[in-house]
């Protein structure tokens, strides 16, 4: 579902006319509440909100679409990335944390944080090396919700100076 609504994000961000509809596999298909269709015909983010109507990324998405400051250019679809990524890992980790036994849910726990942590290393390692940001743009563009790391190993990664910091950094965690 969320590659679905950010692959339209994306589509939006590139000012594409015709969309194109988003194909799921058909086992995810069968439990999915997104109306394809409508999310196609969606040609703003208020349009796609409202295609996303009765689903929980609506309410994701509703604060972005209602900021008339808000725009998916200027690194807008970062952060809507980093809202979609940050609802679904914190989904994920609670389902986890509610229906799996201890041994299997500390696994995935750690693993699910693992990968959250891999994609905002990822993530903030790109940022500094593109456009060279700072603390607060990459918080707000990235997704920290769900972390097997710190929130000091967390913050000294975004305060790095450059990429290559970064990569100093990391062998500190």
């Amino acid at each position: 579902e969320v590659q679905a609504i950010t692959t339209r994000l994306q589509e939006l961000h590139a000012k594409e006319g015709d969309a194109a509809i988003y194909t799921m596999p058909e086992f995810i298909k069968k439990h999915s509440s997104l109306n394809l269709n409508a999310m196609s015909m969606a040609t703003n983010m208020k349009m796609l909100v409202l295609a996303l109507e009765g689903t929980p990324y609506a309410k994701v998405l509703q604060p972005f679409a209602d900021d008339p400051d808000f725009a998916l250019e200027n690194s807008g679809l970062l952060e809507l990335e980093a809202a979609l990524n940050g609802y679904v890992n914190t989904q994920v980790e609670q389902i986890a944390a509610t229906k799996f036994r201890a041994k299997d849910r500390d696994q995935i726990l750690y693993l699910l944080r693992r990968q959250s942590d891999l994609r905002a290393i990822a993530d903030i390692y790109r940022l500094k090396s593109v456009l060279r940001a700072d603390r607060a743009f990459i918080k707000k563009r990235v997704s920290l919700s769900v972390s097997n790391m710190t929130p000091r190993q967390l913050d000294s990664l975004m305060d790095a100076k450059d990429a290559q910091d970064v990569i100093h950094r990391l062998v500190n965690t």
